[in-house]
């Protein structure tokens, strides 16, 4: 169910003015893959099953995740709405939201490192996408803690 509001959110976001900031959980805990890899190389659906686990592709990219005792978010815009059209402009929204988080935390006592803009080639990456760290994404101690799926529409 999240994953159909993501998308519909998404496929209006190019004839709306509205910028759409939602948070939310899985529940019951759910597997979600990105929308390129192979649903069959990816998802064990007896597992799942077995895990008492949902799964379901997201609108964004990447392998395999599972949303488990987890906040979500997701950010929705218009092309050119938060910052110029053109490249990082994507981020302009994630990196403030990770602004404030990594503000939060630091309030609370953490020492998050936020990585701001594009991928570094001084993060460490993984083939897992639940462990590589890219731009507008909260670590603590080099593990990530906080990601920041992204995706860009043609306007």
């Amino acid at each position: 169910m999240q994953m159909a509001i993501d998308a519909h959110l998404l496929s209006r976001a190019s004839s709306s003015e509205t910028v759409c900031f939602r948070v939310y959980q899985m529940s019951p805990p759910a597997v979600t893959i990105g929308r390129h890899p192979r649903w069959r190389r990816v998802i064990d659906e007896e597992v799942c099953r077995a895990c008492g686990w949902d799964w379901t592709r997201r609108p964004t990219g990447g392998g395999a995740l599972l949303h488990k005792d987890e906040i979500n978010y997701a950010l929705v815009a218009p092309r050119g709405l938060l910052a110029p059209q053109g490249r990082g402009e994507f981020r302009a929204g994630f990196d403030c939201i990770g602004r404030a988080l990594a503000g939060t935390l630091h309030d609370m006592g953490f020492d998050p490192q936020l990585h701001v803009g594009d991928r570094s080639e001084n993060l460490p990456q993984h083939g897992l996408c639940g462990r590589s760290i890219t731009g507008s994404e909260i670590a603590l101690g080099g593990s990530k803690i906080i990601a920041a799926a992204q995706m860009i529409t043609p306007a």
